[in-house]
């Protein structure tokens, strides 16, 4: 009887544990499990023929129902998106009681062509014209204006020689010192160069064009603005020509050089020099005839900072009026703007003219 009872007892506290344990289950929120599926993109934008492929999961499943709101922009197979037409539309994908919904917009396709730059030109090709610490801002358009296949992103300026010439993002150019450098514009696969001039002198006169079509004279009075030590050098005060032909063209800064009336440069002395800017058209090599008076001596030609011609000796003339071409050399020069330096080594002449004549 005692062992009984004691068995039925086991059982009711079993009972009531059981029932305590169920009763805590239901505390718990129930939820339920939804179906949900993912596309990969959200939105989508195409050129008018252009695919693109949609990918679905899970990709477990029962088979997903693809449809499109408006069939004359664009449709779909299986995820396979093609664009038909200009517009908007949307691409809902279906798999029992879940959807995924996908914009789409489609463009005509406009191809990029070409770019233009505002910068100057020089024979066809692009320049800058600086002064040290001077910058210039070059702003860069498409071609055709509405071109959209090429990212807006997808662009860059860049300088191969940054100790002459800086450019940064926006186009703006900055020269840093005298010299000559390539600075580079990049669209998509279009690249434009442009060359940058940074130079304290400009020309008197000019341009002075070189090329293959006309032979040149340049007279030597005609060396650059851009004053002392920077154009030109000169061993005494004053003009002993007493002429106005500099000031009367606009420059107040080359008074020491000794011009002989509208002529030539005279009472030369050892170490002066001049400096004449150059744009030269046709590449190639010029043969240079120096017409000259006075008692002779020597001389050289510096092209861009580097001797181009060697010492040329001068001979003498028949007098100081008696001007001949008496001196002959060749200079190679390449196409566009150079910086060219008489030097007067051993001076005891007057300079009248340089030629320049096309050779090959």
């Amino acid at each position: 009887m005692i062992k009984t009872m004691k068995y039925i007892g086991k059982i009711i506290v079993f009972s009531i544990s059981a029932l305590a344990i169920f009763s805590s289950c239901d505390s718990y929120d129930r939820t339920e499990v939804t179906n949900e599926i993912y596309v990969n993109k959200s939105s989508l934008t195409l050129f008018v023929g252009q695919k693109d492929t949609l990918l679905l999961s899970p990709t477990s499943g029962s088979t997903a129902e693809w449809t499109v709101s408006d069939t004359d922009v664009a449709s779909v197979e299986n995820g396979v998106v093609t664009a038909i037409g200009a517009g908007n539309t949307n691409i809902t994908v279906k798999r029992g009681n879940a959807t995924f919904t996908i914009a789409v917009k489609v463009t005509e396709k406009y191809a990029l062509t070409d770019i233009t730059l505002t910068a100057s030109t020089l024979f066809g090709d692009y320049v800058v014209e600086l002064l040290p610490g001077q910058s210039k801002k070059v702003e860069a358009s498409m071609v055709p204006g509405n071109a959209n296949d090429v990212a807006v992103t997808d662009y860059a300026w860049w300088s191969d020689d940054e100790s002459i010439a800086r450019v940064y993002a926006d186009g703006t150019v900055i020269g840093v010192k005298e010299g000559t450098a390539k600075i580079h514009y990049r669209r998509g696969t279009i690249v434009k160069d442009v060359s940058v001039y940074v130079s304290s002198t400009n020309p008197f006169r000019g341009p002075h064009v070189l090329s293959k079509d006309a032979v040149i004279e340049l007279p030597f009075i005609d060396f650059d603005f851009g004053g002392k030590d920077v154009a030109w050098h000169d061993t005494s005060a004053g003009d002993e020509g007493g002429g106005n032909y500099r000031t009367s063209y606009g420059d107040n800064n080359s008074k020491d050089v000794d011009v002989e009336g509208t002529r030539n440069i005279g009472w030369t002395a050892d170490g002066e020099w001049l400096v004449y800017t150059l744009d030269v058209k046709d590449a190639g090599i010029y043969t240079m005839d120096v017409k000259v008076s006075g008692n002779g001596g020597q001389m050289h030609f510096e092209l861009d900072g580097a001797d181009a011609t060697g010492t040329l000796s001068i001979p003498a003339t028949g007098g100081w009026g008696d001007f001949q071409y008496k001196v002959s050399c060749d200079i190679e020069m390449t196409k566009g703007r150079h910086k060219l330096k008489v030097c007067m080594d051993k001076a005891a002449y007057n300079l009248q003219y340089m030629k320049f004549t096309f050779a090959e």
